[in-house]
């Protein structure tokens, strides 16, 4: 069990590289990218909403906006809220991404599949 474990994770972790490779994203950010696609939405909801770490999403976002893809703004009723959406180059990018351009793993297109 182990083993297979191991492979799934060699698997995922080549998917990441060249789905980074493809798009000029990582996952995470893609995956973040996705959440404030049509909104302004603050950093705790899209933390709660991609299932990451108020800190590692806190991280992401701040590589997110090193690319322009996202600008931030203060809360208009609570100055220390940031609120996040995308450019019109985030915009522009998300709709590019695609899956289907990235080769899988069998074992992983098999997990995805289901």
């Amino acid at each position: 069990m182990l083993q297979q474990i191991r492979e799934i994770y060699k698997s995922l972790a080549e998917f990441e590289k060249r789905f980074e490779e493809t798009n000029r994203v990582t996952v995470n950010e893609a995956l973040i990218l996705s959440v404030i696609k049509g909104r302004s939405i603050s950093a705790s909801q899209i933390a709660s909403e991609v299932s990451m770490t108020p800190s590692n999403a806190s991280k992401t976002l701040k590589n997110i906006e090193g690319k322009w893809l996202i600008e931030r703004a203060v809360g208009a009723h609570d100055r220390r809220q940031m609120y996040f959406k995308l450019t019109a180059e985030g915009e522009s990018l998300l709709n590019r991404i695609s899956f289907n351009r990235i080769d899988m793993d069998e074992r992983l297109e098999r997990l995805l599949v289901r």
